[in-house]
């Protein structure tokens, strides 16, 4: 839900205090260490020009958890439209590999789909 809403709150408070979030193959490949740097980071998704020139409708999620039972492998699919002419998307924004300790988030490795995600904002 926090894709639609744009109030990554609720997912931030997921993460330890010392979790780490990053995007190591995006083109700004960034690293967020701590809880208030991965708040940060969020904030910035929530300002980004691709963010404000879509609007996300629905997002479908499959998980498959690793045998060691702190892993799991997300794929995202976003569908919406376009805010500037309504056309309309439907793609596979990311892939996530998520480790877990105590139940949360320590270290989030999300590998977006950029081109996918600046064609449906009309960016590319």
């Amino acid at each position: 839900m926090s894709f639609q809403t744009r109030d990554f709150d609720p997912m931030i408070s997921l993460f330890t205090d010392d979790g780490i979030y990053e995007t190591p193959y995006a083109f700004e490949n960034s690293r967020a260490v701590g809880i208030e740097a991965v708040r940060k980071r969020f904030a910035q998704v929530a300002e980004s020009t691709w963010n404000k020139a879509v609007r996300i409708d629905t997002v479908s999620v499959q998980l498959t958890p690793a045998l060691d039972g702190s892993t799991v492998f997300v794929v995202f699919n976003i569908t919406g439209v376009r805010v500037a002419d309504n056309t309309p998307f439907d793609f596979p924004s990311s892939v996530a590999v998520i480790h877990t300790r105590n139940n949360y988030i320590y270290h989030y490795q999300d590998y977006p789909n950029v081109l996918g995600i600046r064609k449906a904002a009309g960016l590319a």
